[in-house]
């Protein structure tokens, strides 16, 4: 499924890339993309999708995966390359406080709706746990804090390559402490 795909990219070591900068190569194409990502609004221009998550004894919805497209220019945009193309860290930190913001409104709504907690998997945001100034990390904290994100609510997806970096252990742990699922 989803949840898994992002996990099989293989980390790419540092120096790697030769001369890419962070071990992106870019080009035109990915620079109009990221161009482009960075003057949209989400509420907007994102295919809000969820993928439930069923437990098979009971059959029960015990969770839901946030599925989100961007529509951009060259059609739906899937996360993987949304994270690909945005180099700019105050875009990723606009979308994963928005990304946030849709996953505690569906804890809230699913809970609301089936008297009991749900847990949301949100992607995107806990591939930039480590980011340099701490944004991301402070914008989880908060929304962990909001009244509709139960404990346990939330579910960030990392892959194991992203787990496997040194600079996210104090962010993993952080989150942890929050009651967030990693």
């Amino acid at each position: 499924g989803y949840r898994h795909t992002r996990a099989l990219r293989v980390a790419q070591a540092p120096g790697a890339a030769g001369a890419a900068t962070a071990g992106r190569v870019r080009d035109a194409p990915r620079e109009a993309l990221a161009n482009e990502l960075a003057t949209l609004v989400e509420d907007e221009a994102v295919r809000r999708q969820a993928q439930p998550e069923v437990a098979l004894a009971s059959g029960e919805v015990v969770g839901i995966e946030l599925v989100p497209h961007w529509k951009t220019s060259l059609g739906l945009v899937p996360v993987s390359r949304v994270c690909d193309a945005c180099p700019d860290p105050d875009v990723i930190a606009r979308m994963a406080r928005w990304l946030l913001a849709q996953a505690v409104h569906w804890a809230g709504a699913w809970h609301a709706a089936l008297g009991r907690p749900v847990t949301v998997s949100i992607p995107l945001v806990g591939e930039h746990l480590g980011d340099a100034d701490g944004r991301t990390l402070d914008a989880i904290l908060a929304a962990a804090r909001d009244p509709r994100a139960r404990h346990g609510a939330l579910d960030l997806l990392v892959s194991e390559a992203g787990l496997l970096r040194d600079y996210y252990a104090p962010g993993v742990d952080g989150v942890r402490l929050s009651h967030t699922n990693v």
